[in-house]
């Protein structure tokens, strides 16, 4: 594959890593977990290692500037799932979106059918969040990943 031509900022890359906005990231799985409940759908629960996995793309979308699910260096949301030794039932679903809050993220991906769909998945019960700040911007870019159970 061709390296994806679609930018996320203006401007070169940053020198150092964006880090992950942890609060951020809570305030957003507290939203998933709201609508999830709505739908009579149970909490997701976070975990750990996809938060580092989801951390990893989001600085590898912000440092190659591109905005894309497929990266040259990481692959697939899967394939980085399984380098990192995880397993779990329904693994590789990703949403990402870029906006001026986390709340705007949410409403955007409830907005859309398959991000709704990722966000209210039964099969479901374990995500991935990292939010980082966008370089020469106000936005934010969340990254999240889905999987089922672990086994």
């Amino acid at each position: 594959m061709s390296e994806p031509q679609t930018l996320l900022y203006p401007g070169s890359a940053p020198t150092t890593p964006p880090t992950n906005q942890a609060g951020l990231a809570q305030q957003f799985l507290a939203l998933v977990n709201q609508a999830r409940a709505q739908n009579h759908e149970g909490s997701l629960a976070d975990n750990p290692l996809l938060d580092q996995l989801a951390l990893a793309k989001a600085q590898d979308l912000v440092a190659y500037n591109y905005f894309d699910h497929y990266s040259p260096r990481l692959g697939w949301p899967i394939d980085q799932e399984a380098k990192a030794g995880f397993q779990a039932y329904d693994m590789g679903a990703e949403n990402m979106a870029t906006s001026g809050s986390v709340q705007q993220a949410y409403q955007q991906f409830m907005a859309s059918p398959v991000h709704r769909e990722n966000l209210l998945d039964s099969a479901f019960t374990q995500t991935g969040i990292a939010v980082v700040q966008l370089p020469n911007t106000n936005s934010v870019l969340v990254e999240q990943l889905f999987a089922g159970p672990s086994y």
